[in-house]
C-alpha cells in the first residue's frame, strides 16, 4: 500500500517504499502473454501489470520515479498507453499522458 500523498526521501525511495516494493506481473498473468514483455524491463513490467490491475498509486510512484517508462513498448509496439485506453483506466491514462506517454504512439 503507498500512502496517498507523497514526499520524495531520496533518490531510490518515496515515502519508504523503493521499486523493488511494486509487484511483478506472476508468471503466466495474462500481462505477459499478451502484450510479449519478455525483453522489458523489470520496471516496464511493473509499470504495465500496474495498469492492467488499476494499481494507481503504484502507476503514480514508478512514473514518479522514473517518467521514461510512461513511452515503453511492448514487443509490437504497444505502449502502456495503448494498455490503458484498452483496461478504460482513465487515471492511468491521465497519469502517463502528464508524464510525456506518446499520445500519437502506434503498435508494429
Amino acid at each position: 500500500f503507498l500512502p496517498s500523498v507523497w514526499s520524495l526521501a531520496d533518490d531510490q525511495t518515496f515515502c519508504g517504499v523503493i521499486m523493488d516494493d511494486i509487484p511483478l506481473p506472476p508468471d503466466g498473468h495474462d500481462i505477459l502473454k499478451n502484450y510479449h514483455l519478455e525483453n522489458n524491463s523489470d520496471d516496464e513490467k511493473r509499470l504495465f501489470y500496474s495498469i492492467y490491475e488499476g494499481r494507481d498509486d503504484d502507476i503514480k510512484y514508478i512514473l514518479n520515479q522514473k517518467p521514461d517508462l510512461s513511452r515503453s513498448k511492448d514487443a509490437y509496439g504497444r505502449s502502456p498507453l495503448h494498455l490503458a485506453s484498452e483496461k478504460g483506466k482513465e487515471s492511468s491514462i491521465l497519469s502517463l499522458l502528464k508524464e510525456g506517454a506518446d499520445i500519437q504512439a502506434r503498435s508494429h
